[in-house]
């Protein structure tokens, strides 16, 4: 997978205000250059904002669940994802954002 990402705003204070997955997306510039590419399953993209969306698919499959039974709330959830995507180094190997995840929300997740 040959990914530019650039972090236009690289700002952990900026995690303590979004809303939403655009909101987090949003701070990136990414061009997917080898769409579907081989290692693409093994990496998580902050950016990606087109047809498929890495994080929009994490909230919906593992976080909402869990905010829905009020083990966690929306917006530690928005935040912990955000400050994931900003501390580790792209690309991001998926079992290490999930880790860092499941850490800064204290719970088992994945």
């Amino acid at each position: 997978m040959k990914i530019k990402e650039i972090n236009v705003i690289k700002n952990t204070l900026y995690c303590e205000e979004v809303k939403s997955i655009q909101d987090i997306t949003n701070q990136r510039e990414y061009v997917d250059e080898i769409p579907m590419g081989k290692k693409d399953k093994a990496l998580v993209a902050c950016g990606q904002d087109d047809s498929y969306n890495e994080l929009s698919y994490i909230y919906t499959t593992y976080l909402e669940p869990l905010i829905a039974k009020s083990t966690l709330n929306e917006s530690e959830a928005l935040k912990a994802l955000c400050e994931t995507c900003n501390e580790l180094p792209h690309p991001r190997k998926r079992s290490d954002y999930y880790k860092m995840v499941e850490k800064k929300l204290g719970i088992d997740i994945f």
